[in-house]
């Protein structure tokens, strides 16, 4: 991203962004042919039941009006400010561009907006995502849990959280 392209947010999801949601999460190489369906099947719940009752509010990223990359977040069932960061995704072409930093800032300040205290998220251990994990690390998130063989014998999951 450079200077000239000001990243613009835009809250909450429609039928609109649906084609978007699914070219984004598959342009990534990072998402599973199944995990690309499941973000799209919970962008459609979100549209169907609406944010409250599907528990899942999106964040886009657009760039010179074009979707650079969306967040799905939500809070978490039965506690107390505590949100969970359930999708982050970038269009491949702008990857490592700052697109990712400023979604996540967003998302951040929107969950504070809404009185959350603390936001999980998970990712794969697997050397594809080293990267991410990088990612995560230096936006603050701490490695709080690593659950060994979780996603498939080879590929565990390590949790993250950050104190807002």
């Amino acid at each position: 991203m450079t200077e000239n392209n000001v990243p613009v947010f835009k809250h909450g999801i429609t039928e609109e962004d649906l084609v978007d949601v699914y070219e984004i999460a598959g342009s990534s190489g990072f998402f599973s042919k199944d995990e690309t369906m499941l973000v799209d099947e919970v962008a459609r719940e979100a549209i169907q039941k609406g944010e409250l009752m599907s528990g899942y509010s999106f964040i886009f990223c657009t760039i010179d009006g074009r979707k650079a990359g969306f967040a799905c977040y939500g809070l978490i069932p039965c506690t107390d400010e505590r949100y969970r960061i359930y999708w982050l995704a970038v269009d491949n072409r702008l990857r490592r561009g700052g697109v990712g930093t400023s979604l996540i800032k967003e998302v951040e300040k929107t969950i504070v907006s809404k009185g959350g205290k603390r936001v999980y998220l998970e990712t794969s251990m697997r050397p594809q995502y080293q990267p991410t994990n990088d990612f995560y690390r230096k936006c603050g998130y701490i490695a709080e849990a690593k659950l060994e063989n979780f996603y498939f014998d080879g590929d565990g999951m390590v949790v993250y959280v950050k104190i807002l």
